[in-house]
């Protein structure tokens, strides 16, 4: 069996199950970031928002084209947008927002973690994809995914830095909080190998690596300043 021929009920609870245990190390970096009563606002608050901006999107349109989640990812809010995304979208943007702090400053963070957001979606997208998660009526170019879905998600990510830099202000942001986000890619690159997509797996393979190498080096800088 490959992963193409997963669906139904073991793709919808093994997603579940995964984004849970993936959630887990954005949420305590969260806490310990600020505290309890923030990082949960946070959550909310950006969980909300991108069901907001999903429903929005498949009801005009705008800015994704015209798709649909699949009917195995079930309890849907208005009968759109699958209750998961609020939960797998918020460790996607608080990730890249960390790696925006240490690439950039002020007004140029939301802008980067716009992009390093949109990067995910290259990954995960064409994957999401191949195993029908998400369809547009008209198959994209991009593996199935339309070009302008990418400005859609960039827009989508802008504001959500806006918000995360409103609750947590200048502070570095803790490392933990991005090991969610490298989690993520990891497996969607992992996938996207299972599915014979070679350039989104190398992709984000690359982008991992990265990732590691730069923990690696803030774990021991931060073991020798102590």
């Amino acid at each position: 069996m490959n992963l193409t021929q997963i669906s139904g009920p073991v793709a919808y609870f093994s997603s579940v199950i995964v984004l849970l245990v993936f959630a887990l190390p954005s949420i305590i970096g969260a806490i310990k970031q600020s505290s309890v009563f923030r990082a949960i606002s946070m959550f909310v608050i950006l969980g909300v928002f991108i069901i907001g901006f999903e429903t929005l999107a498949i009801k005009t349109s705008l800015p994704y084209g015209k798709f649909s989640y699949s009917d195995m990812l079930s309890f849907r809010f208005f009968g759109t947008a699958p209750w998961i995304v609020a939960l797998s979208y918020p460790p996607i943007i608080i990730g890249a927002f960390w790696l925006a702090r240490k690439m950039s400053i002020g007004v140029l963070v939301p802008i980067f973690t716009a992009l390093f957001t949109t990067l995910t979606y290259v990954i995960l997208a064409p994957a999401m994809a191949k195993l029908t998660l998400w369809q547009w009526e008209v198959p994209g170019r991009f593996f199935g995914v339309h070009l302008r879905s990418f400005i859609g998600w960039f827009i989508c990510a802008f504001i959500s830095a806006l918000i995360v830099k409103a609750l947590w202000g200048e502070g570095e942001t803790k490392r933990l909080v991005a090991y969610s986000w490298f989690a993520v890619i990891l497996f969607w690159a992992g996938v996207n190998l299972g599915v014979g997509l070679l350039i989104p797996f190398l992709i984000g393979l690359a982008f991992s690596v990265f990732l590691l190498v730069l923990f690696i080096r803030e774990r021991r800088r931060d073991k020798k300043a102590e």
